[in-house]
């Protein structure tokens, strides 16, 4: 069953070694990460190879990454938001969660990775801000009065254009 429920979720999850060694990937992480499980089971979570962004697109230091600092603080990293670039060039937009695995004596015996696709959310603020930007400049270029008041707010001020503020 355990085996059934790594190979059929949709979040990715890695196993890493202490070494820092990938030795486990479900068919979910080979999907978000555009690489087979062979090849990601071949790589370390520190390797060259990685092109892991923050969202501002600058790359991320191994230092800084949730497996990384799950295994360093030895704590659970829960939500940091990364791309992973593919082989295809494309970047996939994921949400990472590690946590550090201790074994029967108490030393780390790895970190599991968990990672969700957040592409589609990504789209959708960005579809979101540029529909507020276009909605705020429509708004500022009336030259009458606009102004909205809140009913669930007993009336209280909450938007207005420029020829409202002269």
């Amino acid at each position: 069953r355990l085996s059934a429920l790594f190979e059929t979720m949709a979040e990715g999850v890695v196993f890493i070694e202490p070494t820092g060694a990938i030795t486990f990937a479900n068919p979910a992480a080979e999907r978000l990460l555009g690489l087979s499980r062979p090849t990601i089971e071949q790589r370390h979570y520190d390797s060259s190879q990685w092109e892991i962004l923050r969202e501002d697109g600058t790359v991320i230091a191994d230092a800084e990454m949730a497996g990384v600092r799950a295994m360093t603080e030895q704590r659970s990293i829960t939500g940091q938001v990364m791309g992973v670039r593919r082989p295809d060039g494309s970047t996939s937009w994921i949400s990472v969660s590690a946590s550090p695995v201790i074994d029967a004596s108490g030393g780390l015996a790895g970190v599991v990775g968990t990672f969700a696709d957040i592409g589609v959310l990504r789209n959708a603020e960005r579809k979101l801000e540029a529909e507020q930007a276009f909605t705020e400049k429509v708004i500022n270029s009336l030259t009458d009065i606009f102004y909205v008041l809140s009913v669930q707010e007993n009336g209280r001020l909450v938007r207005w254009n420029k020829a409202f503020s002269l």
